[in-house]
């Protein structure tokens, strides 16, 4: 968690210089911005959090903050051409297909939610594994 915390700093540190240099509207602008401050306050917020709380009950906002952090990486791989022309897809078919983005994304949550519910209630029930069953 000090490992992630200082990455946090360090990117802080970064984007406040990238801001002041492009201004509030153009730094607006560019989504990936939005993304590296959500990455921001988990990679700050989380170790602050864990200082108060237990980590078990982090958990959800640590995988919230590794998928956040997996898709900064998006952006760094921008740089490269290979990659470059592959994101810049990925993200206008993103952009075409929103709506179908947004049904998805609430339909995947209440399933997730479903399953943490049930996980969490009745965890000797194994949902997620396979039960052994014995031969009669």
């Amino acid at each position: 968690l000090c490992l992630l915390a200082s990455l946090g700093l360090q990117s802080f540190q970064w984007e406040v210089r990238a801001r002041c240099c492009l201004g509030r509207e153009a730094y607006s602008r560019d989504v990936w911005n939005y993304v590296d401050v959500m990455s921001l306050c988990c990679m700050i917020c989380l170790p602050c959090a864990a200082i108060v709380a237990p980590t078990k009950y982090l958990m959800p906002f640590l995988a919230m903050g590794c998928l956040i952090l997996s898709s900064r990486l998006l952006s760094s791989l921008r740089a490269f051409k290979e990659f470059g022309l592959l994101v810049r897809m990925v993200l206008s078919s993103a952009r075409i297909m929103k709506r179908f983005l947004v049904l998805m994304f609430v339909v995947l949550l209440g399933l997730t939610l479903t399953w943490t519910v049930l996980a969490t209630c009745f965890p000797e029930a194994h949902y997620l594994q396979e039960e052994e069953f014995a031969d009669s």
